[in-house]
């Protein structure tokens, strides 16, 4: 993946598009079925200890590489990639801290993920580039005011906006190196640097009561769709130009990510609390009540994923296969907390078909292309220190699937 080969190279690493040949577009579809199982020992009656479980996403994928040839011809490139979700644009979803649900697949499938790059080839062997990924956040404030002797309000109003965030990313791509002696075999590296990306929302809250002088301020804060910052190195082997081997490695920095869970501070003031003397005393949560842990707890990972591509009938057609290994980063919770994420065998299977296309007037083939990855969770059981603990012990274990289909045109 970190070679970033095709129309998804701004996303995979930005240094891939100034190594390709001629310009490329590409379109995708993508459906992800989760099958997740959740046994809890006891089945709570309050809905909110009980598990939930993630639903299907779908969403498509748009994307190019174009050369700059008026700048620098078959050195400067630029590549654009996105992803945006078939029924939405952004959504944003988290839990209570006690509820247990799969954090994974609650906040990082849908939202929309935006990539753009820009890479320089110095050499037939070396290239290098950098981009950004494009996602966004929301803020705003509301305010009401009311006159609970006439039962009505008086003043009310809502400002809010989504604004643009960015965050960088860098990547750099060896090879093909020839090995010597064996002039069959030839070796490319990789290497890609992304800084993490999520989704904040700020929405304070004021609401004033006429009459009496009281003003609650509450301050609603939460993080969702964390992307952790990343470090991956690959390495690939191409034999006879027909069969290549890669390994990717990927250290994921989880133990940055802020805590996935809704923050929310209440403030109540006034004239009439201070000459009661109780302007600090009714404001929740008080530091000794408050749910939410200082921190994610999260743990960094190392992932591992390897690949094989074997090209037939002078390369009009390709099939892949490939596994992937993604450590968990959540330790087991014992008390307050049930955030469910398992570690994940992924399998995988793949092939491109080139189809003649003068019929349309295209010069050139048009490249259609089908994936389905399995991705098995390893089950997982935790217990409870507290015997009363109001979800209890549970085990988590199940599936996904991922199936997408696309097509690609070589200009």
């Amino acid at each position: 993946a970190t070679m970033g080969e095709g129309w998804t190279a701004a996303h995979t690493n930005p240094a891939q598009p100034a190594m390709e040949d001629a310009a490329e577009i590409g379109w995708a579809f993508a459906v992800t079925a989760p099958f997740a199982v959740v046994d809890q020992e006891r089945q709570p009656e309050d809905e909110m200890y009980r598990a939930v479980l993630p639903t299907p996403v779908s969403g498509w994928s748009l994307g190019a590489n174009i050369p700059l040839s008026f700048l620098w011809k078959d050195h400067l490139a630029v590549g654009f990639s996105g992803y945006f979700p078939s029924t939405t644009t952004i959504h944003a979803r988290t839990y209570d801290p006690i509820t247990p649900y799969f954090y994974l697949y609650e906040t990082q499938i849908d939202h929309y993920d935006i990539s753009a790059a820009i890479s320089v080839k110095l050499f037939d062997w070396l290239a290098g580039g950098v981009g950004m990924r494009v996602g966004a956040g929301q803020r705003g404030k509301v305010h009401v005011e009311v006159d609970p002797l006439r039962q009505r309000l008086t003043g009310q109003s809502v400002d809010t906006e989504q604004y643009p965030i960015a965050s960088p990313t860098a990547g750099l791509l060896v090879g093909p190196i020839p090995v010597p002696f064996v002039d069959a075999v030839k070796l490319r590296g990789a290497f890609v640097y992304k800084e993490a990306v999520f989704f904040p929302v700020v929405l304070p809250a004021t609401v004033f009561v006429d009459g009496i002088d009281v003003e609650a301020a509450l301050d609603i804060r939460t993080v969702a769709n964390y992307s952790p910052r990343t470090l991956t190195g690959g390495l690939s082997i191409d034999v006879l130009d027909q069969v290549q081997v890669g390994v990717d490695v990927q250290y994921a920095f989880w133990s940055e990510a802020p805590p996935p869970w809704v923050t929310m501070h209440t403030n109540l003031d006034g004239e009439s609390l201070r000459q009661l003397g109780l302007e600090d005393s009714l404001d929740v949560p008080s530091p000794a009540q408050d749910r939410i842990p200082a921190t994610s707890g999260f743990v960094n990972t190392l992932s591992v994923r390897v690949g094989v591509e074997w090209k037939l009938l002078d390369d009009r057609i390709a099939l892949r296969t490939g596994y992937a290994l993604r450590p968990t980063m959540d330790p087991d919770q014992t008390t307050g907390t049930n955030l469910i994420d398992c570690t994940t065998h992924s399998v995988g299977l793949g092939a491109a078909v080139h189809v003649p296309a003068k019929w349309l007037g295209l010069a050139k083939p048009i490249i259609f292309e089908v994936g389905d990855q399995l991705q098995i969770f390893q089950p997982r059981s935790v217990k409870k220190r507290d015997s009363t603990d109001p979800v209890g012990p549970w085990r988590a274990s199940g599936a996904a699937n991922h199936l997408q289909v696309g097509l690609r045109y070589h200009f």
